[in-house]
């Protein structure tokens, strides 16, 4: 008996271990994705021509007609995006290297009005300007997770 319970617990560990920085991810028809930590174990769900999920207190729903694909995806944080030659962090800054849109979102997929700076060659978010919590920044098809 012992040896099935540390099995099953084995077995337990290790998916948690493997959902940790990973995502489900759901792309549109019109390129946009959300996405959501498979570590908050995320419940989908199909009805009246939905895609419902539902993670941790967070439930979304889009219509099934806008919805091309679900799949899994590494998570994209800060730490990750550090040095790449798309973006790079300044004190209080996520700065684009080219002058491109930004758009951000929240946890449960609500888009959110921020501001950002663009200039002939780059583009500024200011850290600070952002709500409290988690907040979605999607610019040049990249997507970065911000926890405030």
């Amino acid at each position: 008996m012992k040896k099935i319970f540390s099995l099953l617990l084995f077995c337990f560990l290790t998916l948690t271990a493997w959902a940790e920085g990973k995502n489900l991810v759901i792309t549109f028809d019109n390129g946009s994705t959300q996405a959501f930590l498979l570590s908050e174990k995320p419940e989908v769900n199909f009805g009246n021509d939905k895609l419902i999920v539902t993670a941790g207190t967070t439930t979304a729903e889009y219509a099934l007609n806008e919805v091309m694909t679900f799949t899994f995806a590494e998570t994209s944080d800060i730490k990750q995006i550090v040095g790449t030659p798309e973006f790079s962090w300044q004190d209080d800054a996520i700065v684009f290297s080219a002058p491109i849109d930004v758009e951000a979102y929240s946890a449960d997929g609500v888009r959110l009005d921020i501001s950002y700076t663009k200039t002939s060659q780059s583009t500024f978010v200011v850290l600070s300007s952002l709500p409290k919590g988690i907040t979605i920044l999607r610019a040049a098809n990249k997507t970065i997770k911000i926890c405030k």
